[in-house]
């Protein structure tokens, strides 16, 4: 998926997951939104994480021939991995009733 496409998906599924709090919401459920728009938030930048760190790693691999290990540009792409599983997560917890 290009750029572009991550940048949709992330915009659908943001736009999917925040809702207006009914008027009369009791604070547990404004927070609740809250902290859904929040774990959104940061799923949204973990996708451009993802995106940044495979295109560097493609990129390097890509130029390596063989002399390069590319192993700076596979960390940030495991840091970013792992950033988006504790978006998942966050996503899980904190938007489902």
């Amino acid at each position: 998926m290009d750029q572009t496409g991550f940048r949709r998906a992330a915009a659908l599924f943001g736009s999917a997951l925040v809702c207006a709090a009914p008027a009369g919401a009791s604070a547990q459920g404004m927070t609740a939104t809250t902290d859904c728009e929040r774990a959104a938030e940061a799923y949204k930048s973990a996708l451009g994480k993802i995106d940044t760190a495979l295109r560097a790693y493609a990129d390097c691999v890509s130029a390596s021939r063989g002399k390069d290990a590319c192993s700076p540009e596979f960390r940030r792409l495991r840091t970013a991995q792992t950033d988006f599983e504790e978006a998942v997560d966050a996503i899980r917890a904190r938007c489902t009733r």
